[in-house]
């Protein structure tokens, strides 16, 4: 069955309904009814109108189910641990978004997240995003631990806009420093891919911006090339803003930072990560930060702007993304600025609500949700957090994996930025997000807080 909109809706005996790109074939959304062949002996024959699929069901319930068209998009989920002992990079097992779910020339943003650990506190952990082959310019992290790795882990975090190639995969790859007797951790891996091309208009509903000129790093956020954005916003629509920089640090003993500096239509310059390298030869930082703003109509510009207080390190890339999140049919976010202190009890039983959100969909179908805070150390031990949707951890397992981020004997005055992603299938019901953390004594506490989910489905 086909729509004017070049959407083709077909079915399997499985009870999935699929639409695709009636150009390409390609695979844009998926609905699983989670019934066998004999379910669609209770439904009656589909109809599309105005690019929407209506199924009407003959149960004793009743009802019709509309399904309205989304955004392009794929998500991935390794929820349990990957390893790997060797210092060649190799792809993470389950990590990869194949090239079959992506549309050739298309421009996606891809969101990666995973907790890594690594087992020797002398030498570098490695992990990074490559499209086929070639890596993800920015995209590597490199990190010497300073305490085990079996519960304490880093956040790797890092987001792009990628034009798909013809048989380029996506994938994360990892390694160790060492040739051989360490071990690279690797679990409750993401990776988002959202298609902006066609529905989305570059340059009106997002926009992004990526440096990849090396340049020194100079005190008080007087860094030069630095990656900005900049449009004239309607007032009333609210902006995803991702910024990402990856930094090579110089001393072990300066702290560098990374913040979104927003000036026009909003001024704020709060949400910071800071952070000290522990090995000044092979750490590299990659501080990304993640908030949601509504400016006035006046041009604003949103700028990722990095420093280091005593003017040591290098930049080697930074860029930045904001999109419209009105273009999309539903969206919801919950974001306080302000400090909030962690329960010390080391139990997610007793655990902070850090932020929470509440979206309804008008539609059952895809729902990108991301969480993400700022740890204030402030006394050198770790915090744990999870994200759950309906009391559930989504992803999976962050509840029994109980990992503690960052790494539990940082600096006391680094601010570390910890992050949660999924896209979840949701009915046209309310559903909360909500984020949790919890830590031990002495009071430590979290700021810069966001909890928010997204329909992929479009705004009429």
């Amino acid at each position: 069955m086909s729509s004017s909109n070049n959407l083709v809706f077909t079915a399997d005996r499985s009870g999935n309904y699929y639409a695709l790109d009636a150009r390409t074939g390609a695979k844009l959304w998926k609905y699983s009814s989670g019934k066998s062949s004999s379910f669609f002996s209770n439904w009656g024959p589909a109809s599309v109108t105005d690019g929407l699929l209506f199924l009407t069901s003959f149960t004793t319930n009743g009802g019709v189910m509309a399904f309205a068209p989304e955004l392009g998009h794929t998500f991935v989920e390794v929820t349990t641990p990957q390893t790997r002992k060797t210092n060649s990079y190799a792809g993470i097992p389950g990590a990869s978004i194949a090239d079959a779910n992506l549309i050739d020339g298309k421009k996606y943003l891809v969101v990666f997240t995973a907790q890594v650990g690594h087992s020797d506190i002398g030498q570098d952990g490695y992990i990074r995003a490559v499209h086929g082959s070639t890596p993800f310019e920015g995209s590597e992290l490199a990190f010497e631990p300073t305490w085990g790795d079996v519960v304490s882990r880093y956040q790797y975090f890092w987001f792009s806009v990628w034009t798909a190639v013809a048989g380029e995969d996506v994938k994360l790859q990892f390694k160790t420093e060492a040739a051989s007797g360490d071990t690279m951790r690797a679990d409750q891996i993401t990776m988002t891919a959202i298609k902006l091309s066609d529905d989305l208009t570059e340059g009106a509903d997002w926009y992004f911006n990526e440096l990849t000129t090396d340049t020194a790093l100079a005190p008080s956020y007087t860094t030069g090339n630095s990656a900005s954005v900049t449009f004239t916003p309607n007032g009333s629509d609210d902006w995803l803003v991702l910024a990402t920089a990856q930094l090579d640090p110089a001393s072990i003993t300066v702290p560098q930072k990374t913040r979104i500096n927003a000036v026009g239509g909003v001024t704020d310059t709060g949400v910071v990560w800071r952070q000290e390298a522990e090995d000044a030869t092979f750490d590299r930082m990659v501080e990304t930060l993640a908030k949601v703003y509504r400016p006035t109509a006046t041009s604003t510009t949103f700028t990722t702007q990095s420093e280091s207080s005593s003017a040591t390190g290098t930049r080697l890339y930074d860029s930045v993304f904001a999109l419209n999140l009105n273009k999309l049919d539903r969206h919801s976010f919950g974001a306080t600025a302000g400090e909030i202190n962690l329960d010390t009890t080391d139990n997610f039983a007793t655990s902070t609500r850090v932020a929470t959100t509440t979206i309804t969909p008008a539609n059952a179908g895809d729902v990108w949700c991301l969480g993400f805070y700022i740890y204030d150390i402030n006394s050198a031990t770790y915090a744990r957090g999870r994200m759950q949707i309906d009391n559930a951890d989504q992803p999976p397992t962050q509840t029994s994996d109980f990992y503690g981020v960052p790494d539990a004997t940082w600096d006391v005055t680094d601010e570390y930025g910890v992050v949660f992603q999924t896209i979840e299938k949701m009915t046209a019901l309310p559903h909360t997000l909500d984020l949790d953390a919890t830590t031990v004594t002495p009071v430590k506490p979290v700021e810069d807080r966001l909890a928010m989910c997204v329909t992929m489905e479009l705004a009429p």
